[in-house]
């Protein structure tokens, strides 16, 4: 036996890839084993048996477990909050507790573990998680505006019930902002095989890799396999999503050994590869200015064309990065607007051509809101299915909001 299908068992998950967990990568395609969580909740001493999962939308600060006995009811009350309705377990698995100001904290619990007594823990803290969906906004983003995307999976963990009716809440302080639920064409699926999302318009342009592999020569080399690859020699490339992760990172091409292998240099032997990921298409800039609202980036042989989408990050100082849609200027430059003058560039950072295809047609949430909007999911989650969920955020120039935290996607709820 298990618990009964509840909204501890709703999970936030990246796509990118089955092991992605990097949310800047979570931009559609396959739903990734990573959790998305929202805040930290610290051990249980006392309330034995009971591990905490997740919790969202709880003040921040010492709340209290407790646990009776005669009942085996287990309440929640976050800091300054009265307990809300009690919940007994019977069986092992995932429980959902909620405060009386609407917050909840996610355990899973050992039956046989509970305690014999009645028990208490007071000291119960509650921390925001910052990060994990989306990174901070930058002043200058602030100034100029910034558009940002990101697929998510709402995920039916539990192992036989279904869940009815699946909503979601989204608050946001700017916008307006876009939702999109069941973006691929299957709708509900399992996030691998069916109901794949969409891959979105910041998903960079890759070719898949089949195999790496390392020798002393040169002074350590790396062959990388690659269908159709299409680098040449002294091209920068991007490796990502490889196995040991030394493999990863941009490196200039070495050799051109075939239209389906490369070489890069690399000195020290990152071991057998027992993962492979993808090519991706940054690029380390040369140089950049700044004139009359209007960026000049020096990239020899850059590849791109006027009107397309790039992705501008690790540059110093920082407001040079972001998304962009460029104008060529010959084979080895190309520009783009920008309102404010980010200053001398002093560390080059990447360019990485993105597609500009894939977004979803309906949209079905554009608007700000500090205090959230509700959105039905169009079908039931059973076991072991998804659905996608896409966010665009955007910021408007010259807003007053330097920095951001993720409080965007809030929480899910069912009916069972």
């Amino acid at each position: 036996m298990v618990a009964p299908t509840s909204l501890a068992y709703a999970e936030w998950r990246l796509s990118g890839g089955a092991s992605n967990t990097d949310p800047l990568r979570s931009l559609g395609g396959v739903m990734s084993s990573e959790r998305i969580l929202h805040q930290t909740a610290a051990a249980a001493t006392n309330v034995t048996g009971v591990v905490m999962d997740d919790a969202i939308g709880n003040p921040v600060g010492n709340g209290t477990l407790a646990y009776v006995n005669s009942t085996g009811a287990l309440t929640w009350a976050a800091l300054g909050e009265s307990a809300g309705t009690a919940v007994i377990p019977a069986e092992n698995g995932r429980y959902a507790l909620r405060s009386s100001g609407g917050g909840w904290l996610f355990v899973t619990v050992t039956f046989a573990s509970l305690p014999g007594s009645d028990q208490t823990d007071n000291d119960i803290t509650i921390a925001d998680i910052a990060n994990e969906l989306w990174d901070d906004i930058a002043k200058v983003e602030s100034f100029n505006g910034d558009v940002e995307h990101r697929t998510v999976y709402l995920y039916n963990a539990h192992p036989s019930g279904t869940m009815f009716g699946p909503k979601f809440w989204l608050t946001q302080p700017n916008g307006a902002d876009s939702a999109y639920l069941g973006i691929d064409s299957a709708g509900v699926g399992d996030g691998a095989a069916t109901g794949v999302a969409a891959e979105c318009i910041e998903r960079p342009v890759t070719n898949a890799i089949s195999a790496l592999s390392w020798t002393t020569a040169n002074g350590g080399r790396v062959t990388v396999t690659s269908i159709a690859h299409g680098r040449g020699v002294g091209d920068d490339v991007e490796l990502i999503g490889n196995t040991p992760v030394a493999y990863n990172g941009v490196f200039p091409v070495e050799l051109v050994l075939s239209a389906d292998q490369f070489t890069f240099l690399l000195s020290t032997d990152p071991g057998t590869a027992t993962g492979f990921g993808n090519i991706g298409s940054r690029q380390v800039i040369e140089d950049a200015t700044w004139s009359a609202s209007v960026v000049t980036v020096d990239l020899t042989a850059h590849g791109f064309s006027t009107n397309d989408y790039i992705r501008h990050a690790d540059n110093t100082p920082s407001g040079y990065d972001g998304l962009h849609q460029i104008t060529k200027i010959n084979d080895d430059s190309y520009s783009y607007a920008l309102v404010s003058d980010p200053g001398t560039l002093t560390t080059p950072g990447t360019a990485a051509r993105v597609s500009e295809t894939g977004l979803p047609l309906s949209v079905i949430f554009s608007q700000p809101s500090n205090s959230g909007n509700g959105v039905s999911a169009p079908d039931n989650l059973d076991f072991g299915e998804a659905i996608a969920v896409h966010y665009r955020r955007t910021v408007p120039a010259v807003t007053t909001v330097a920095t951001a935290t993720d409080k965007l996607i809030r929480h899910a709820q069912i009916n069972v």
